[in-house]
Parts: C-alpha cells; sequence; structure tokens
C-alpha cells in the first residue's frame, strides 16, 4: 500500500503526541514520587 508524504507526516505526528503525553505523565508520576520519597528521607530513588 502507497502512502502519500503527507499521511507519513500526519501518522508521525499523532503517535510522537501520543507517546509525548504518555511519557510527561509518567514523568511526572516519577518525578512526585521521587520528591516524596526525598522527603520522607527514604533516600534518592528514581534520580538521573
Amino acid at each position: 500500500m502507497a502512502h502519500t508524504e503527507k499521511e507519513y507526516i500526519n501518522l508521525s505526528v499523532e503517535l510522537a503526541t501520543s507517546s509525548d503525553l504518555r511519557w510527561n505523565y509518567d514523568n511526572q508520576i516519577r518525578q512526585k514520587m521521587a520528591s516524596n520519597c526525598r522527603s520522607q528521607g527514604i533516600g534518592r530513588w528514581g534520580d538521573s
């Protein structure tokens, strides 16, 4: 099946957008957990 370049661009933008949103959401949760651990003195889990 032949796709036009425009269709490929639209598809990759959709994929990038949805995965970016998911990644940002995951990252926020990890940062929250990491800062909770730090404030409780548990350690530096989740830090890079």
